[in-house]
């Protein structure tokens, strides 16, 4: 994603830099087996011990302790993701993009060099809710000290340059112009303005050219001042510290972040009431069609049965849209289905690009199957291979030093319990077909309330 050394705003898309386990469609199928099996339940038994606690100032530090590998992993959060943006839509994200391009002190080829020389590498993403600074070191003490220092800075002190803002515009700009060619994203930043209409979820993450083109310097600083504070932070590391090493880098983050308020609450939208159709023009090969509706918030208690319950319907090449769709019909070269919950209701939809004739089929097609979903649940065989698939991802995604990062920050900035982790699994474990069948009867529309085609004339 990144050279060493360089920091790199990447946006957290919403169909894109997901979780390992929130995406268990990127893995493909596969069978259940005896091995399989078995290494679910040897992992079972080893969870990470993740332990708490928070800082002088008051910011939570969570910390996973990875002796293995002479490395340390570190995230940074803050309530700062694109819905604070405001009136001024990619606000949070060029803010963001300027951390690291200057801090007092250090000019942008300066912070450069100096994480080039202890090989650490200093990278951003940003989404809806959260924007994240990731670090990566050794844990060598002259390469941890020159990186935690200028992380330190990163998050703290940055100058906002006005040369860097200009050519970040530009950079914007170029990247916004080739979006509003690809139908994929075209759809996606429709799908979610109607979605979630007057609600800061609704524009993307990037902005728009014309906002791009209207921001100033002194917004930047703005921005920062009011959202990068210790009452907005998060702070987790993964990786061959100790406790007690831990808790000093973590003091003197929290130290060097300035004191502030903690960002307002962000409202609840509103659902969609009525089926909508959105139907855009477009030259292009195929017809991109995107389904969907509000559904599910981080802190739903449902949340696991629904995660298990997607990946049954849509979520790998086992999943029930892509036999009827792609195997058994062959109307897509690919379909599925995604859950994403947010800190207030994320949305359920399912994508899929078709032929320009094809469209109104398949819609039908999908809303059927949808139907039978929701009104018997999978099928026994189909859960039990599921469950294993989706267990067998997360434990993947958890063996990786920023595999686990990425969960225990979800778990840190959402609030949850620092048990959630083994609670999560032991929900996947226990969910059945009666659960599944209950939980998607009450949280999925019938008919799907949202419909969004780019390419097709049909309506």
């Amino acid at each position: 994603m990144v050279a060493t050394g360089a920091f790199s705003m990447r946006v957290r898309h919403w169909m894109v830099g997901m979780m390992i386990f929130m995406m268990p469609w990127a893995f493909g199928a596969h069978e259940p087996s005896e091995v399989t099996q078995s290494t679910q339940a040897t992992f079972s038994h080893h969870l990470p011990k993740v332990m708490m606690w928070k800082t002088r100032t008051g910011v939570p530090v969570w910390w996973v302790d990875r002796p293995q590998i002479p490395m340390l992993d570190v995230a940074v959060s803050f309530d700062a993701g694109s819905a604070r943006d405001g009136a001024q839509f990619g606000l949070a994200s060029m803010t963001q993009g300027l951390l690291d391009q200057g801090v007092r002190g250090l000019s942008a080829r300066a912070v450069r060099r100096r994480l080039a020389a202890v090989g650490a590498q200093l990278t951003g993403e940003l989404g809806r809710d959260q924007s994240i600074i990731f670090l990566r070191t050794r844990i060598q003490p002259q390469a941890l000290e020159s990186a935690w220092r200028i992380l330190t800075a990163v998050v703290s002190r940055p100058t906002f340059p006005a040369h860097r803002l200009k050519l970040k515009r530009s950079e914007r700009l170029a990247l916004l112009v080739n979006q509003d060619e690809q139908p994929v994203s075209i759809a996606q930043k429709a799908f979610f303005k109607q979605l979630y209409s007057g609600h800061p979820y609704g524009h993307s993450t990037l902005g728009t050219q014309a906002s791009i083109q209207r921001l100033q310097r002194k917004q930047l600083v703005r921005f920062f001042k009011r959202y990068y504070v210790r009452e907005n932070a998060v702070i987790v590391m993964v990786g061959a510290v100790t406790r007690a090493q831990a808790e000093v880098l973590a003091e003197r983050i929290a130290t060097a972040l300035r004191p502030g308020k903690p960002a307002s609450k962000m409202p609840v939208p509103h659902r969609v009431l009525q089926v909508q159709h959105v139907n855009i023009p477009f030259a292009s090969h195929q017809t991109t069609v995107l389904l969907g509706q509000l559904a599910v918030d981080q802190h739903d208690p449902n949340l696991p049965t629904l995660m298990l319950g997607n990946h049954v319907f849509g979520g790998g090449m086992d999943s029930v849209l892509f036999n009827t769709v792609r195997s058994q019909h062959g109307w897509a070269y690919s379909v599925n289905s995604q859950m994403f919950p947010l800190q207030k209701s994320g949305p359920f939809l399912v994508m899929l690009q078709t032929q320009h004739d094809m469209p109104s089929k398949v819609i039908d097609v999908v809303q059927v199957e949808l139907s039978k979903f929701v009104r018997k649940g999978p099928s026994f065989e189909q859960l039990q291979r599921a469950r294993i698939q989706f267990l067998g991802q997360l434990y993947r995604s958890l063996s990786t030093n920023r595999g686990l990062l990425r969960w225990v920050l979800d778990q840190a900035f959402y609030h949850h319990s620092i048990n959630y982790l083994e609670e999560y699994v032991e929900k996947i474990r226990a969910v059945d077909v009666q659960s599944i069948q209950k939980v998607f009867a009450q949280h999925i529309d019938l008919p799907q309330r949202l419909w969004v085609m780019v390419g097709s004339k049909q309506r």
